[in-house]
């Protein structure tokens, strides 16, 4: 699907920033309500498991 692909585009991304202190400041906080709120109001089997790989890759 396009969203697991845009999620797994954005791990990347977030994987091989240089700077991940701006990344934590300035791109992290306008997704999250978008992305962690779509997955906390699907149904369990509609839940995408890039979402949790994606935040992952932001807390390491």
């Amino acid at each position: 699907s396009v969203k697991r692909e845009t999620l797994k585009l954005i791990e990347t991304f977030v994987d091989k920033a240089e700077d991940q202190s701006q990344i934590g400041k300035q791109f992290v906080p306008p997704m999250m309500d978008p992305v962690l709120g779509d997955y906390a109001r699907n149904l369990p089997d509609a839940r995408e498991a890039e979402v949790l790989s994606v935040f992952a890759t932001i807390i390491n």
